[in-house]
């Protein structure tokens, strides 16, 4: 017995590929959101970056000094009295 999703069952592979399409297209909007979220936490500390950086960009990039220590402040307080960290501000931007 096959046990195939239920859209492979029911022949309809149109169904499934507006399915995947919608998916990419959120996790797309999701990122584009998360991006500009951290880039407006930490605009004035972190380096600017392409959106078409090739991967070698990308991880010369993520080793400056200044990018380093903006991952580690994800998890700290904004501020003192403040229960906010750096990372819960950006997912409530989100």
């Amino acid at each position: 017995m096959n046990f195939s999703p239920l859209w492979v069952v029911n022949g309809n592979h149109i169904l499934k590929k507006k399915f995947e399409n919608l998916l990419r297209s959120l996790r797309g909007t999701l990122c584009a959101r998360v991006k500009t979220a951290i880039f407006e936490n930490f605009s004035n500390m972190l380096p600017p970056i392409s959106n078409v950086a090739k991967a070698s960009e990308i991880a010369a990039w993520k080793k400056k000094l200044a990018v380093s220590n903006c991952f580690r402040k994800l998890f700290e307080k904004i501020e003192d009295d403040e229960n906010d960290t750096y990372m819960t501000k950006i997912i409530k931007n989100v």
